[in-house]
């Protein structure tokens, strides 16, 4: 379990507190946020949802904004936090390759979301990374980690790289697309064939027979550094 430093920002203000993260494999949901005693969880940084809306008061409630999302299959509702912004500090590893070891880095992220639309929208979702190494701050304003990290780790110098399950060997992005957070497939109990993937129905037909979501940010002990052109992803 990790607990990120974070500052939420709406209308009513600025308060610090962190977004913990109890991330294992398998599990969803693993993100939690709470802010002045009221409680979110998640599996996006983008997605925290209100715990228990009928414990709380409208007072208890009053300074947050929300979007309505109907629960599949259901006339229920869930609540998204939106109309605010999230700033919030994540420990990175950064890989010193040739069995050079690791350095330590800092990964600032800041999440804007607009106001709620119809049917769950909000009106815009706007993101900004910061990587942050010995004297080195390397910057990108994208829409998801995965392009943010892409940008990243394409200014890092040559000699290091993230390790991560975003710049693992074993995993990739479902070709439909993906959330802003926490949805790429792990392949590792399925390696040899996933490395042998090279286009998208083969690729389809692979992750039929099973794979696990994993954060961009994790990173078990059976991570390989990425090499070009190898699996679906490249």
């Amino acid at each position: 379990m990790q607990a990120y430093k974070t500052r939420y920002t709406d209308k009513f203000g600025s308060v610090d507190t962190n977004i913990v993260n109890d991330f294992q494999e398998g599990n969803a949901g693993c993100l939690r946020l709470e802010i002045d005693g009221v409680k979110f969880k998640g599996t996006s940084f983008d997605d925290f949802i209100l715990i228990d809306k009928e414990k709380h008061t409208k007072e208890e409630l009053k300074r947050f904004a929300f979007a309505q999302l109907n629960i599949y299959g259901s006339d229920n509702y869930v609540f998204s936090l939106c109309d605010c912004a999230l700033e919030f500090s994540i420990p990175m590893i950064l890989f010193k390759k040739n069995n050079k070891g690791t350095t330590s880095a800092t990964l600032d992220v800041q999440l804007s979301l607009g106001r709620a639309l119809n049917k769950g929208a909000v009106e815009f979702e706007e993101a900004g990374f910061s990587l942050k190494f010995d004297d080195k701050n390397l910057e990108s304003n994208r829409d998801y980690f995965e392009t943010g990290f892409l940008d990243i780790k394409n200014k890092i110098n040559g000699e290091l790289t993230l390790k991560n399950c975003f710049t693992c060997l074993y995993s990739d992005y479902h070709p439909i697309g993906n959330s802003f957070f926490g949805s790429m497939m792990c392949f590792k109990k399925n390696k040899e064939n996933y490395l042998k993937v090279n286009d998208k129905i083969s690729f389809l037909k692979l992750a039929e027979k099973g794979f696990i979501y994993v954060q961009e940010t994790y990173c078990c002990s059976e991570y390989k550094t990425r090499q070009p052109n190898i699996g679906y992803r490249g």
